[in-house]
């Protein structure tokens, strides 16, 4: 599929729901500049495309009431006097990406999020697993402790939403540009963030987009 097709069927647009809209929107610039950085496995075509048909101008009465005739190409008057022309074709450069279900199901993984029932019906018909969010590892179980180890324990220990700030600020310092809202693409670097806290790119891309909703309000 197309990143168009795929950002519509990901993020369905509600009739007059502008905050749906605007999901859609981010979500089909995120992918189209991922396969254009190629972050993203994907095939390309490019094709020289009409992008308006050749059409004839004719010379009108109502010209010279919406200024047209001010405008009239110079090699088709003749003393004053206006005479049709052809408007030659306009061509453009087009490129235009194409997307399997597996590499999206892939694309959606690192991004940490769930395909929509529309996307999951497609992974099913293409016989592709969606790869979904992963959880955090497990800690080890830890070593008999007494109460008051147990007490200092528990102080230190930290919340969900101070690891999520925590970690949103390591992108900060790795010099990652992060998005305004949950909407936006996740940069590339924070793989490797990941990796130095020792779990999944999809759990740490988690965290990530609870903390930027918890900012926005959400």
């Amino acid at each position: 599929m197309t990143p168009s097709q795929l950002a519509n069927l990901q993020r369905p647009y509600i009739y007059k729901d502008q905050k749906s809209m605007a999901a859609l929107r981010a979500l089909f610039s995120a992918i189209e500049d991922s396969c254009k950085h190629n972050s993203i496995k994907r095939s390309a075509i490019t094709e020289n495309k009409c992008i308006e048909p050749a059409r004839n101008i004719e010379p009108s009465i109502f010209d010279m009431a919406y200024g047209n005739a001010k405008q009239w190409p110079d090699a088709y008057m003749v003393g004053g006097v206006r005479y049709a022309y052809t408007k030659p074709a306009v061509f453009k450069e087009v490129t235009t990406y194409h997307i399997t279900a597996s590499d999206f199901s892939d694309w959606l993984a690192e991004q940490g999020e769930e395909p929509s029932k529309h996307i999951a019906a497609w992974f099913k018909v293409q016989g592709v697993s969606a790869k979904g969010q992963q959880a955090e590892p497990a800690p080890a179980p830890a070593a008999p402790v007494g109460p008051e180890q147990v007490t200092a324990t528990k102080q230190s220990r930290e919340t969900a939403e101070q690891r999520q700030a925590r970690r949103y600020q390591m992108c900060l310092d790795a010099g990652l540009m992060m998005p305004y809202n949950d909407y936006g693409h996740l940069p590339a670097g924070i793989g490797e963030l990941a990796k130095r806290e020792g779990i999944t790119r999809p759990a740490f891309s988690e965290d990530l987009k609870k903390h930027i909703n918890r900012i926005n309000g959400r």
